[in-house]
C-alpha cells in the first residue's frame, strides 16, 4: 500500500532519527554501577556477540563504491529480491540502468550537522557506531528444533513465505525458527516493553538473568 516513494521517505527519515545516547545521572553510586555494570557485562561474555562498537570506513559502503560506509543511500543494495515487500522497494544503485521509470538513489549523510542532533562523527576516517551487536544470526536454543516446543524459538519461522509458488503449505514456515540476529542494545531502554531476541520479556530482570 505504501509506494516506492513512500518507503523512501521513511526509510530515510528512519536512518536520520538522533543518535540515542548514555545518560547518567549525577549521582556517584549510579556512575560507579554503570562502570561495573560494563566491566561485568563483558566479563561474563555478552559483548562476544554484543560488540561495543562496529566500524564505518570510508571504503566500506558496498551501495556505491567510493563514498564513506556513513552515506547512506535509499534505494540501497540490501533491499530484498523476494517478498511481499519486494515490488515497492527498487534495487540498489548498481542496479539502476536496467530498471524501468527507476531513478537516482537519494544519499544522505549521516553525519551531517543539518539532521536531528545528536550525530555521530568521523575521526580519523572512521566512525565508530556503539549498536552492541554483531548483526550476526545465532541460533538462541537448546535443541536447534523449534518443534520440540523450545521456548526460545518461534513456532512459525517468518522469514519464510507461508506457501509455495503452487499454493500449498511451505513446510520451511511451519518448521519454526530458532536463529535470530543479535538485537542491538543502543537505546534499547526506550524502545518499551518488548526485550530479548524474540521480544516476549516485558521487563528487563528475566532477560538479564538469561544473559
Amino acid at each position: 500500500e505504501l509506494t516506492t516513494a513512500d518507503l523512501t521517505a521513511v526509510s530515510i527519515y528512519q536512518a536520520t532519527l538522533a543518535v540515542p545516547v548514555r545518560v547518567i545521572p549525577n549521582d556517584p553510586a549510579v556512575e560507579r554501577a554503570n562502570l561495573e555494570g560494563e566491566v561485568l557485562f563483558k566479563h561474563i561474555g555478552c559483548t562476544r556477540c554484543h560488540v561495543p562498537t562496529l566500524s564505518l570506513t570510508a571504503n566500506n559502503n558496498p551501495g556505491l563504491p567510493g563514498p564513506p560506509g556513513w552515506v547512506y543511500f535509499e534505494p540501497n543494495p540490501y533491499n530484498p529480491l523476494s517478498g511481499p515487500n519486494s515490488p515497492n522497494l527498487q534495487l540498489g544503485p548498481a542496479n539502476y540502468s536496467v530498471l524501468p521509470f527507476s531513478a537516482p538513489a537519494r544519499p544522505v549523510d549521516l553525519t551531517g550537522e543539518d539532521l536531528p542532533q545528536p550525530r555521530l562523527h568521523p575521526v580519523n576516517g572512521v566512525v565508530m557506531v556503539p549498536a552492541y551487536t554483531d548483526l550476526k544470526v545465532h541460533d538462541l536454543s537448546a535443541t536447534g528444533n523449534a518443534a520440540t516446543g523450545d521456548p526460545e524459538c518461534e513456532p512459525l519461522d517468518q522469514n519464510q513465505p507461508p506457501t509455495l509458488h503452487g499454493g500449498a503449505p511451505n513446510p520451511k514456515f511451519f518448521a519454526g525458527n530458532c536463529k535470530f540476529i543479535t538485537r542491538k542494545l543502543w537505546g534499547f531502554y526506550n524502545q518499551g516493553g518488548a526485550f530479548m531476541h524474540h521480544g516476549n520479556s516485558t521487563i528487563l530482570h528475566p532477560t538479564r538473568k538469561t544473559m
